[in-house]
This record gives structure tokens, C-alpha cells and sequence, in this order.
């Protein structure tokens, strides 16, 4: 999945991917793709599920540093 969606939706070619995460081979790279194209809606629904699920868990979790950031700004705001 992480190899699709740099190649879909950030736009980086096979040889860019693997400049960017040398582990992987090129022959990787063109495999995932090959995989991805013959599996296309069961990769593109996994992907929907993934994002789902992390930004369900962001919303029933708070952000510590977004708390520590408001109480820094109540903190400047009373002193001030």
C-alpha cells in the first residue's frame, strides 16, 4: 500500500521510491505496482479502511500536544 500511494498520490516514479527508501529494489517497486493494478479495488478499499480507522482513533484521541499548546497559550494570556 505505502508503495501505491506514493506512486498515486504523491507522484513519485519507481526510481524515485527507491531513492527515497533505498531497501527497496526497483524490482520491488515495479512488482507492488504489477500487484497493485491486477488487485486495484481490494488495494484501493484496504487503503480507504486504513485511513478510516487512523482518523477515527485521532478523534476519540486527544492531541497532546494541541492540550500543551492551550495550556501555554492560557498560561501567556493570564501572565499578560
Amino acid at each position: 500500500m505505502d508503495v501505491v500511494i506514493w506512486h498515486e498520490r504523491c507522484g513519485w516514479s519507481p526510481d524515485e521510491i527507491v531513492a527515497r527508501y533505498p531497501q527497496l529494489t526497483l524490482a520491488q517497486v515495479y512488482a507492488a505496482l504489477s500487484y497493485y493494478w491486477d488487485h486495484v479495488d481490494e488495494i484501493r478499499q484496504a487503503i480507504a479502511d486504513e485511513e478510516a480507522l487512523v482518523e477515527k482513533v485521532r478523534s476519540q484521541t486527544p492531541s497532546r500536544l494541541a492540550e500543551k499548546i492551550g495550556r501555554v497559550r492560557e498560561d501567556s494570556v493570564s501572565s499578560g
